[in-house]
């Protein structure tokens, strides 16, 4: 990742501003800004090892990772994994979303959206969850592991991630994605020197 100082990024406040300009649903406001602390965290982790990653870039593009995944659900809460009753802004933007971007997915969403603002921002939001990219950067690959670590708004296991979609998703679709986050947890955890499964009390240790 080149330098942040060269790049054009939103601040904090900018980007929490944008949930409210677009009526994100508060339940994926809640995931996102835990995704946004847990990767934040292990980032700065990483820094202290001597890892490549850039923090600052992490911050914006962990908090809007999934800013438009609206435009992907046929309807917003009101079921047994989401039971969350949205308000009328919301169902208003959803369908608002879902006609003007018909057929895009999240991520493509958040770059049309942000490609003039936030250049180098938009391609890592293109790129982070996209199950094709084996070249991610850093940065997005530490998102994309933090999303699968990041159920709504609680941290739990991979293997638990990896359970909840084999029972709501097609899971053969992310196969190769569910080998490569092996791969990178058991070599991000064995740089930090310890277990994944102690990622939570960490965070909370220091809360």
């Amino acid at each position: 990742m080149n330098d942040t100082m060269d790049m054009k990024l939103p601040t904090q406040e900018q980007a929490l501003g944008y949930f409210d300009e677009f009526a994100v649903p508060r339940n994926i406001v809640a995931h996102c800004k835990k995704v946004q602390e847990v990767a934040v965290f292990l980032a700065n982790e990483m820094k202290k090892k001597g890892m490549e990653v850039d923090v600052s870039f992490v911050a914006p593009l962990a908090l809007l990772h999934d800013i438009f995944k609206v435009v992907v659900l046929d309807k917003i809460g009101g079921n047994q994994y989401h039971p969350y009753e949205p308000n009328e802004r919301e169902v208003a933007m959803h369908r608002k979303l879902r006609s003007e971007y018909k057929g895009m997915y999240e991520s493509e969403v958040a770059y049309e959206v942000f490609k003039d603002r936030f250049p180098e921002l938009a391609v890592s939001l293109r790129d982070c969850s996209n199950h094709h990219k084996r070249d991610k950067s850093p940065e997005e690959m530490l998102v994309h592991y933090v999303d699968w670590r990041v159920l709504r708004d609680e941290i739990i296991s991979l293997d638990d991630r990896i359970a909840y979609c084999k029972e709501v998703y097609h899971i053969n679709e992310f196969r190769d994605d569910i080998s490569e986050l092996r791969l990178y947890e058991n070599k991000l955890f064995t740089e930090l020197r310890y277990s994944p499964d102690g990622l939570k009390a960490k965070i909370e240790a220091q809360q």
